[in-house]
């Protein structure tokens, strides 16, 4: 049997960048090949880019540039490794899962949290894991961090110092990296589905994390700013105020037919399926992570003939039925 093919997707990252602060200077796809040779030489594997940044200066209207051309070259490679900073690439890696759905090979995103050319990086041994999983035939949209592979709906970042940065809360890893290769656990893995490319997106999205010193007339704020959706993370596990004057506040994102994503802030354990008939009209966000709220929301408002909570809803039902039901 011949070499997987395989593609190094970079898109800078710590994991490329070159010496100075703050991590500017970025290597091209070739040199990450030529750092990882004692990897790569075991598959055929070509590199190309998309760009070349810190994450931290990622904007959305990136994604769909991404996706795109992830859609041009997939059928062309048995797997890809995305290569990209750390700070946002849960985001990306959850609006990649959005945007190329049921994609029929693999897609692993991964980067550092040391830059690879550095004695002491982790880089090599995360490329190590992402190409393992990206040679395994595995479909889906991944991650892959410190011997892990996540979904790349449910990562999350955690830690910025250790390597061990990156978890799946209240799940098991999809997979694991170790002495004895690539070990998957197959009751993990997302139900296949066909593939759909829907590239669209709404930037207008706010993410409101309730304190105690949050107002219900920060919504007036919030409408006047011509946000079309709000993922709401309640305490605990999604709880608001029950106050007529906060009750009233929120009526007024009813009123306007915003959706209203409601989650919870204690991400560690799994959440209950609680029934979403009792949030009234807000679409529970059952355990999705931030990053995963927040993309899903801003994809599903960008998707023609999308329009208010209730079409809104309807997609996030899907969302649910598709994670509840592995293959």
């Amino acid at each position: 049997m011949g070499k997987k093919k395989l593609l190094l997707f970079a898109c800078g990252g710590t994991i490329a960048s070159l010496p100075g602060h703050p991590y500017q200077s970025h290597m091209s796809p070739g040199g990450l090949l030529g750092y990882a040779e004692s990897v790569t030489r075991f598959y055929d594997v070509q590199a190309t880019e998309c760009f070349r940044q810190d994450s931290v200066n990622l904007k959305p209207s990136q994604w769909p540039q991404l996706a795109e051309s992830l859609r041009e070259r997939f059928a062309d490679y048995d797997g890809i490794v995305l290569t990209h900073g750390t700070d946002t690439l849960a985001y990306t890696a959850a609006m990649l899962s959005w945007m190329l759905r049921g994609l029929p090979v693999p897609l692993v995103l991964t980067g550092a949290q040391r830059p690879l050319i550095y004695p002491e990086s982790d880089g090599l041994s995360n490329l190590r894991c992402a190409f393992a999983m990206a040679a395994s035939g595995v479909p889906g949209v991944f991650t892959a961090f410190h011997h892990h592979i996540f979904p790349g709906t449910h990562t999350t970042k955690i830690r910025s110092l250790s390597f061990d940065a990156f978890v799946s809360p209240g799940r098991q890893a999809v997979a694991e990296y170790n002495a004895q290769g690539l070990n998957i656990h197959p009751d993990q893995l997302p139900r296949q589905e066909p593939f759909v490319f829907a590239p669209g997106l709404c930037e207008q999205v706010f993410l409101w994390k309730l304190t105690p010193a949050c107002h219900p007339d920060f919504v007036d704020l919030l409408i006047d700013a011509g946000y079309r959706g709000i993922v709401l993370e309640g305490y605990g596990k999604g709880g608001i105020p029950t106050s007529a004057e906060w009750q009233a506040g929120l009526e007024k994102l009813r009123a306007k037919d915003i959706p209203v994503v409601l989650c919870g802030q204690c991400h560690m354990e799994p959440a209950p399926l609680t029934d979403r008939t009792s949030y009234g009209s807000w679409i529970s966000g059952h355990g999705m992570t931030t990053e995963a709220a927040v993309t899903r929301l801003m994809w599903a408002l960008g998707q023609p003939g999308v329009h208010g909570a209730k079409q809104t809803g309807q997609l996030f039902l899907d969302f649910e039925q598709t994670e509840k039901e592995p293959s």
